[in-house]
């Protein structure tokens, strides 16, 4: 694998990025006293001689790390990739037993990136493995042991702002605004807190219709390689059903516990819902030629079906 594969494993680069660049500057700065050294005793004008020509002084380049990137393949351990990697069973052995406080090797799923770092010549100093999309743990040699510590994945929070007009259905309405920054299926999760949030004043199953509309801001945390860590919170919405207008504002009181608040700062959540079946997404349409996923033939399917949860809502 090359290591544009793998964003994830960016923050490990730059980190060795950074060493070689402090190695740089501490060569760089003695040179330069160096070349001051050299100035003072000889390259000073004295009166009425001419100038010394001051000699140059050769900096050092440090060498680049060189990176290796593996992926956990399907029905590999963490210890056979290591072994694959050249490692001994005793180094083996040490780097199972510092990964275990923090993640289990053995639950490591297939795709796991792992990056061994290493200079020209000289034996691996830290080995970086990204467990999930949102950690990556470091072990870093020190002399003949290893220490590990685990990092999270760098964010950056923003806000995006969507609206919506409804055309056929919720799932399938037209959105306008910052369309082209969300995640993929980040739009169905918007539609699910939308009827989530208005599910005391909107019954998604009968009270829609052609023209109404919504609008919502979103937080969200997205990681370097654009995805989007679960739990965007909606800020503030907006939704209009048949000319009533429904608005909802997210509070957070003094214990952290986070609510939703209407204009007029009544909570949204009332003694009875507006429907008694949570808004559920459509599984399978009306067709008449739809391949049915059982016989494995086509054969019409004449309804609508819709997938829920199981349990009452209270």
């Amino acid at each position: 694998m090359q290591p544009d594969d793998s964003h994830s494993l960016k923050q490990a680069l730059d980190r060795d990025d950074r060493d070689a660049r402090g190695l740089l500057r501490r060569h760089w700065w003695s040179g330069a006293l160096a070349i001051g050294a050299v100035a003072l005793a000889f390259g000073l004008p004295r009166s009425g001689t001419e100038p010394v020509e001051v000699p140059t002084v050769f900096v050092p380049t440090p060498p680049p790390v060189s990176v290796n990137l593996d992926t956990l393949r399907s029905g590999q351990t963490l210890a056979e990739l290591f072994t694959a990697g050249g490692f001994s069973a005793a180094e083996i052995h040490h780097l199972v037993g510092e990964i275990s406080p923090f993640i289990s090797p053995r639950r490591l799923r297939p795709g796991v990136v792992v990056g061994v770092f290493a200079y020209p010549g000289q034996p691996t100093h830290r080995i970086s493995i990204q467990p999930d999309a949102d950690q990556v743990l470091h072990l870093t040699a020190a002399g003949d042991t290893w220490e590990a510590t685990i990092d999270s994945v760098p964010v950056t929070v923003d806000t995006v702002l969507i609206g919506g007009v409804i055309q056929t259905s919720l799932y399938e309405a037209g959105l306008i605004g910052d369309v082209d920054r969300l995640a993929p299926r980040e739009d169905i999760e918007i539609v699910w807190e939308l009827t989530r949030l208005f599910a005391w004043q909107v019954d998604f199953h009968r009270d829609l219709r052609v023209g109404d509309g919504f609008r919502v801001a979103i937080r969200r945390e997205v990681r370097p390689d654009g995805t989007v860590r679960p739990g965007a919170q909606v800020l503030a919405a907006e939704f209009v059903n048949q000319g009533r207008t429904f608005s909802a504002v997210r509070f957070v009181d003094p214990n952290g516990k986070a609510e939703y608040y209407d204009r007029d700062g009544e909570s949204l959540q009332r003694m009875f819902l507006r429907a008694p079946l949570e808004f559920a997404r459509v599984t399978s349409r009306f067709n008449p030629r739809r391949f049915h996923p059982v016989l494995r033939r086509r054969t019409a399917h004449l309804g609508t079906d819709y997938g829920a949860r199981t349990e009452p809502r209270c």
